[in-house]
């Protein structure tokens, strides 16, 4: 999952939502970071959940370029 670290939203469907379990599922993080670098996010995290427990959830926040400044 993607979420705002500002906002602590989820990224679903070109939009956010609180609600985690409304949240865009990818099949891997390579397809996370692709939505990201399509949506020209910046202040965003990865969210890891390996099963459906809390314990099993991991955040990875994601360095990415700031578009701000490239164009």
């Amino acid at each position: 999952m993607i979420r705002c670290i500002s906002s602590g939203k989820y990224f679903h469907d070109g939009s956010w939502t609180q609600d985690p379990s409304q949240a865009e599922h990818f099949p891997d993080a390579g397809k996370a970071i692709e939505a990201c670098l399509r949506h020209r996010f910046t202040d965003v995290e990865l969210v890891i959940q390996l099963n459906s427990e809390a314990a099993g959830v991991f955040d990875t926040r994601v360095r990415l370029f700031d578009y701000s400044h490239s164009e």
